[in-house]
C-alpha cells in the first residue's frame, strides 16, 4: 500500500514539473542544446557582473 502511494505521489510531482519546464522561454543553440532565456535582472548580474562591491552592502555591518 505505501509503495502504491508513494509512487502516485512521485509520478504527480513528476507531471507537474514537466508542465513547468514548458512554461519557461528557451532558446536552442546549434548542437541541439537548449537553454533558458535569461530575465533582465539575470543578465545584467551574468553578462554586465551588475553585482555590488564586496563589504559594501547593507547587511555587511549588521548587528542585531
Amino acid at each position: 500500500m505505501k509503495n502504491k502511494v508513494l509512487y502516485i505521489l512521485l509520478a504527480s510531482i513528476l507531471a507537474c514539473l514537466t508542465v513547468l519546464a514548458q512554461d519557461e522561454p528557451t532558446i536552442t543553440l546549434k548542437n541541439g542544446l537548449k537553454m533558458k532565456v535569461l530575465t533582465p535582472e539575470e543578465e545584467w548580474v551574468i553578462v554586465h557582473k551588475g553585482t555590488e562591491r564586496p563589504y559594501t552592502g547593507i547587511y555587511y555591518d549588521h548587528k542585531e
